[in-house]
């Protein structure tokens, strides 16, 4: 199938497909379309495009529904993660502008009932935001009460907001809300990255880095330049999260735990942009308190997502492979490059991307 034009917001998936071979892998990676606007249901729409399929991966619409909203257009984000230990990934909706609350609220559709039904709906501590703002989520991690570091901040994710520019430091900003509370309490508030105001040219992405969640259980901060970079290739550096046996007291997001590194994508521009995951999981993976696999878990693979300008004319996947064997390769090479059954889609397509993992059994 194919899909009419429409602004689409893409997220990777996992799906919880068991696999008869040699492959001791549970998970499997699967990519979704949010239909935005221009529906003929007149809702917000979903996609699911199956990465089960080793040879042909994302050919296939595994899911494909309506959602509980209106159409939607660039002031709503959309992100992955387990609000609950179902073991299916729910689907978080960021209103950043135009709510009666004049706050940044959030929404949570259950992934056990197709992103039917609402576990959450709620106003956040953070006012309204704009463009200079992106949103990620992951897991900041915290001490416990007795001071042993512990990690995970109990089984709801925490969100990441970037504020690129418009700071009073003139640097590039990160603050963390506290899943936990519903997003009513701040766990940092206003870190300062070694970037200075960044904008367009810039796009970031919350996960886990190397398996750090071995010593250091905290999501890291990928930024992604996209131009204007000293290697003419888009450039990846990565910023470690919460430092190791600290809860907000420490300099987080401070520390560099990889480049700035070019990769064997050239210089992107507005039609490219980026998210997180991992196509081939390189474990088997068991359940826990949170529901199962989880990003930080995961030494990651960039996805590019090429919107138009394609050699196929669809929208294109790319990934980046990490390489975690050899760290002077991490983002030299390909991993897969394919054509999608999206068509190619311009500067009026709305995309938001998150990461995500996506039960269907």
């Amino acid at each position: 199938m194919r899909f009419v034009s429409a602004q689409i917001s893409l997220l990777v998936c996992f799906l919880n497909v068991t696999v008869t071979s040699t492959w001791a892998f549970d998970y499997f990676t699967g990519l979704m379309a949010i239909k935005k606007s221009k529906t003929g249901s007149d809702s917000t729409e979903i996609y699911v495009l199956g990465g089960q399929d080793r040879n042909n991966p994302f050919d296939t619409c595994i899911l494909q529904t309506t959602l509980p909203l209106p159409q939607t257009g660039k002031n709503f984000k959309f992100l992955t993660g387990y609000y609950n230990d179902d073991r299916y990934a729910d689907l978080y909706v960021i209103q950043k502008s135009g709510t009666a609350s004049k706050k940044t609220e959030v929404g949570v559709l259950d992934g056990k009932s197709n992103f039917q039904t609402w576990l959450l709906r709620t106003t956040t501590a953070l006012p309204e935001t704009g463009d200079n703002v992106e949103f990620g989520l992951g897991h900041y991690g915290r001490r416990s009460g007795t001071g042993i570091d512990i990690g995970f901040d109990g089984q709801y994710p925490d969100i990441f907001i970037i504020k690129k520019s418009q700071t009073a430091s003139k640097k590039t900003e990160v603050s963390v809300l506290e899943g936990e509370s519903n997003f009513q309490t701040w766990i940092v508030r206003d870190a300062q990255t070694p970037l200075p105001e960044t904008g367009d040219n810039f796009e970031f992405l919350v996960g886990g880095y190397r398996a750090s969640h071995l010593v250091d259980p905290t999501s890291a901060l990928y930024a992604i330049q996209k131009g204007s970079t000293a290697s003419k290739t888009t450039e990846v550096t990565v910023f470690q999260g919460r430092n190791p046996g600290t809860y907000s007291d420490a300099r987080p997001f401070w520390r560099v735990l990889l480049g700035p590194t070019s990769t064997a994508l050239h210089e992107t521009g507005d039609h490219f942009t980026f998210l997180l995951g991992s196509f081939w999981p390189r474990g088997r993976y068991y359940d826990n308190a949170f529901g199962g696999l989880r990003q930080e878990e995961l030494h990651q693979d960039i996805y590019v997502v090429k919107k138009s300008g394609t050699g196929t004319y669809s929208t294109e996947v790319h990934i980046l492979d990490p390489d975690f064997i050899n760290h002077l390769n991490e983002y030299k090479k390909w991993k897969l490059q394919k054509g999608t059954p999206l068509p190619e889609t311009g500067d009026t397509y709305d995309y938001d991307f998150g990461v995500f993992r996506f039960s269907c059994g």
